[in-house]
């Protein structure tokens, strides 16, 4: 080969060398320029962090000391070198980390542990271990630390209710109470208000012996319970109603009793017909025989309905050439047969669930003579009786009368 084309040769490999170094360099530039910003970011937002920093206390023998405090540009410095050296050994550039350890020793112990002027320990963020710093005293607790101050944290839940504690001792006795006779005549008060029949005979407690005062109300309550127990009927010593003086041992004839269903003061009792020989039927009369009216509260009439399954009345219209049911001897009833109101307001009329028994039935006859039409309520539901109005009755013409026949109601 001939010196030129050596020469050649050679700077062609020279030119190769300065291509490779200068594609070298290309891409070193390409990989700092993207650390190189991401550093300058991160340091823009370094002045908000520092001003998070709280006031180092440091405390030893269980008392505090003088706050020791960093400057503003030492704690800049500080966190600047901690968080480069952290971009940059993301970045792959992990031999840049030895220096940077080097000047954050310095730093934090020059600023921390010179200032205190004690041997402190930095509790921060979590950090990976690091070089060996300098050597201080060695401290047996953690009363000699160095603490940053947290904020407060949330109030805890409230927590479930502790056990019972142990009963207390047991107190003194107390004193024995006066025992007055006052007492005795209370405990009776509603039953003399409700009842003269039953009211004690008036006496002065004051004179008498307590023991008599006793004796004489056990005796009173006595009589009152044997009155309930065994009713006689009388306005004194009333029964509910007539099924319950049936209902006694002793025999008992038919006629007048006195009943109060309810059971309340004497004032209501009420003056019934007792048909024993019907089972105990309790029997209501009515003011007059003829009129529709019953002299008997709805109070007590209501209860009355409560003990009773049963109720039976008798109607009877008398006539005298005019006609309240049929027209003629076929006994069906006409478009003007009479009608009834029940107790409970219902209407009781000719082809209904409640049409009346009707025996007899001669009142259509216009014969210049008397008759009669004869009505039978019986019924399942007391409620609806007694029958308190007639309907529909027969205009009086020449020659034409009638009258009611009111019955007594019936219950059982």
């Amino acid at each position: 080969m001939d010196c030129k084309a050596k020469m050649e040769v050679k700077a062609l490999r020279e030119s190769k060398e300065m291509m490779g170094k200068w594609a070298y360099l290309a891409n070193q530039e390409t990989r700092v320029k993207p650390v190189q910003q991401d550093i300058l970011e991160f340091k823009a937002s370094q002045d908000q962090r520092v001003r998070r920093v709280c006031q180092v206390t440091t405390v030893h023998q269980g008392k505090e000391a003088p706050s020791a405090q960093l400057g503003y540009q030492e704690i800049k410095e500080m966190l600047d070198l901690k968080d480069n050296q952290e971009i940059l050994e993301k970045k792959g550039f992990q031999g840049c980390g030895v220096c940077l350890d080097q000047r954050y020793n310095e730093i934090f112990s020059q600023h921390i542990f010179s200032k205190a002027n004690i041997p402190c320990v930095f509790l921060g963020a979590a950090r990976r271990h690091r070089p060996s710093g300098y050597t201080g005293t060695k401290r047996t607790s953690w009363t000699d630390a160095v603490f940053l101050q947290g904020v407060e944290g949330a109030l805890g839940p409230t927590g479930i209710i502790g056990p019972s504690g142990h009963p207390g001792a047991q107190g003194d006795r107390g004193s024995q109470g006066e025992m007055r006779n006052e007492a005795l005549g209370s405990t009776f008060q509603v039953l003399d208000d409700s009842d003269p029949a039953l009211r004690p005979q008036i006496m002065d407690l004051h004179l008498l012996d307590q023991g008599t005062a006793i004796f004489q109300t056990l005796q009173h309550i006595s009589t009152m319970i044997q009155s309930l127990k065994n009713p006689v009927g009388t306005r004194e010593n009333p029964a509910r109603i007539c099924r319950d003086l049936y209902n006694c041992e002793e025999k008992m004839n038919d006629g007048a009793y006195w009943i109060d269903p309810n059971l309340g003061c004497g004032a209501d009792t009420i003056e019934v017909m007792c048909n024993f020989t019907g089972g105990g039927q309790t029997c209501l009369k009515p003011v007059t025989v003829s009129k529709m009216e019953i002299d008997v509260g709805r109070i007590q009439m209501n209860f009355i309905h409560l003990l009773s399954t049963e109720a039976v009345q008798h109607i009877t219209i008398h006539c005298l050439n005019t006609p309240v049911w049929a027209e003629g001897a076929s006994l069906q009833p006409s478009d003007k047969a009479v009608s009834f109101r029940a107790w409970t307001g219902e209407r009781i009329q000719a082809g209904d669930l409640l049409e009346p028994l009707i025996p007899r039935d001669d009142c259509w006859m216009r014969d210049g003579h008397w008759h009669r039409t004869h009505f039978i309520f019986q019924t399942q539901d007391p409620n609806l009786l007694p029958i308190v109005e007639v309907y529909n009755l027969p205009t009086t013409e020449q020659g034409a009368r009638y009258h009611l026949e009111v019955g007594p109601v019936c219950f059982l």
